[in-house]
C-alpha cells in the first residue's frame, strides 16, 4: 500500500469513526466541573448475597451497605448476574425488599445506549464487582477523588 493510499485510508477511518462514535453529551444545565456518576456492575450470587444458587443466600452486609451508599451519592449500578427468568425476578424482588434498586439489569444504562446509539453485549461500567474477580469481592473506596468522567 502506498503512503498516499494509507493516508487516505486513515482519513476515511477517522471520518467513519467520527460519524459513528459521538462523545457523551452533557445534559442541559450540567456544568463541566460537575461530578459524573460512577457506573458499577455488581454480581448477585456470591457478591450481594452468599452463593446458595439456585436459592438466594443471606445478604452480604458490606456489599449491601456499599450499594446503599452509591445510590445515595447518585452513582449508578447495574445488576450483573447469570440469573434469568424466574430466578432473576426473585433476585430483583429481593433487592427491592432490601432497598437496593439497580439502574439496569444485565444491560447497559439507557442513557449510554442513547448517547452511543448502540447497545453492545458487553455491559459498560467503570467498576466491576464480582466474587469471580481475581482476588474475590473487592469494594472500592468511596472517597471523593477526581475522576476522569467529567
Amino acid at each position: 500500500m502506498s503512503a498516499t493510499t494509507a493516508k487516505d485510508a486513515g482519513v476515511l477511518l477517522c471520518v467513519v469513526l467520527s460519524e459513528r462514535l459521538q462523545p457523551v453529551k452533557r445534559e442541559e444545565g450540567e456544568k463541566m466541573n460537575e461530578r459524573r456518576p460512577i457506573i458499577y456492575a455488581i454480581d448477585f450470587d456470591g457478591t450481594i448475597v452468599q452463593n446458595k444458587w439456585p436459592d438466594i443466600g443471606e445478604g452480604v452486609p458490606e456489599v449491601m451497605a456499599f450499594i446503599g451508599q452509591i445510590q445515595q451519592r447518585g452513582d449508578k449500578w447495574i445488576l450483573w448476574t447469570m440469573r434469568e427468568g424466574e430466578r432473576l425476578e426473585q433476585a430483583v424482588s429481593w433487592l427491592a425488599i432490601h432497598g437496593l434498586f439497580p439502574n439496569a439489569i444485565n444491560d447497559n444504562l439507557p442513557e449510554l445506549q442513547k448517547a452511543f446509539k448502540n447497545n453492545p453485549r458487553k455491559v459498560f461500567a467503570n467498576v466491576y464487582i464480582d466474587d469471580h474477580n481475581a482476588g474475590g469481592v473487592i469494594l472500592p473506596s468511596l472517597e471523593d477523588k477526581p475522576n476522569n468522567h467529567k
